[in-house]
């Protein structure tokens, strides 16, 4: 097994420098842009690009999203793993070994985040660290309900002296379960996304194709103070349709 330098915080997402460069580069060219198709005049784009911030920022909270559900979906792995193993009579230090074994199997990438927790669990389990503390630290550390929970109801019954196997078997249960309805429930309004991403690039298509098979169509639109007004309140119409329908998808279900 290879070392874990440090551990990780899935709470926060670190942008790499190529990623930076991307995103930056996307949204000051589409500032531009929307300076160009709404106000013809190339100016304004960058006069505006400094919004490439929030845009960046925002992009930032998307990845941040996606990196929890992967992690959430692979912690599902995980302790199907551990319940497989339990339910074959392995104690619990013993079933998230077999878990990481298992796991190292199916995974091609050993940088998979839930590999190199379970890794690190294991290293630690070696030198007498107790499964609950470890547990606690990864779910603070994950700022994922599922793997939060998990944790919580570990914790209590090692605490209360319950029958742990049979706890994290029913508890590991009801957690896959509900992450396999998240799943589904994401893939049926995954359409819908896509959709909504298509919407939000229809206006700009209609005034590119303007530009492209009416030439000159649009220059009352620029070159008159009301044309202005006009294209600015059509502008933040669109923006504002823009984050409500943004808001829309973001809705917990």
């Amino acid at each position: 097994m290879t070392k874990i330098e440090r551990k990780t915080n899935y709470n926060r997402y670190s942008m790499s420098i190529k990623e930076y460069f991307f995103y930056y580069s996307i949204s000051i060219i589409g500032i531009i842009m929307i300076g160009i198709l709404f106000y013809n005049r190339i100016i304004l784009g960058f006069i505006f690009t400094p919004l490439s911030y929030y845009i960046v920022k925002e992009r930032k909270k998307e990845l941040l999203s996606k990196q929890k559900n992967e992690l959430n979906t692979q912690f599902k792995d995980a302790i199907y793993a551990i319940s497989s193993a339990l339910n074959a009579g392995y104690s619990v230090e013993m079933s998230f070994k077999e878990a990481y074994r298992d796991l190292s199997l199916i995974y091609i990438n050993q940088n998979t985040p839930i590999l190199k927790e379970l890794e690190y669990i294991v290293r630690q389990i070696d030198v007498n660290i107790p499964v609950e503390n470890l547990l606690y630290d990864f779910a603070n550390r994950s700022g994922v309900e599922d793997i939060e929970n998990f944790a919580d109801v570990f914790i209590t019954c090692k605490k209360t002296g319950g029958d742990i196997i049979k706890v994290i078997r029913n508890t590991s249960r009801v957690i896959v379960e509900k992450i396999e309805i998240k799943r589904e429930i994401n893939i049926v309004i995954s359409s819908k996304k896509f959709e909504q991403k298509i919407m939000c690039l229809i206006p700009f298509g209609i005034i590119l194709y303007l530009w492209v098979s009416s030439p000159g169509f649009l220059d009352v639109m620029y070159n008159t103070l009301g044309g202005m007004i006009t294209m600015t309140i059509c502008l933040m119409v669109y923006l504002l349709s823009w984050v409500l329908s943004k808001k829309i998808m973001e809705i917990e279900v």
